[in-house]
């Protein structure tokens, strides 16, 4: 069982790694209202990101 548990977390750990520096769109869908990721995109930088100040540091809090 242990060498089961271990070859998900090397499988999650790998696509995490390639999935860095990238964002990762969802979108609600269904009528259960599931998340479904719908595209990848290269994450650009946050100060290319115009919004307000308190927007902007409430995002910067819940991603850091």
């Amino acid at each position: 069982m242990n060498l089961i548990i271990d070859l998900i977390d090397c499988a999650v750990e790998y696509s995490m790694d390639q999935e860095k520096g990238l964002l990762g769109i969802y979108q609600v869908s269904g009528w259960l209202s599931t998340w479904c990721k719908v595209m990848t995109k290269k994450a650009r930088p946050l100060d290319s990101v115009v919004l307000d100040a308190d927007h902007c540091e409430h995002l910067v809090k819940d991603i850091t």
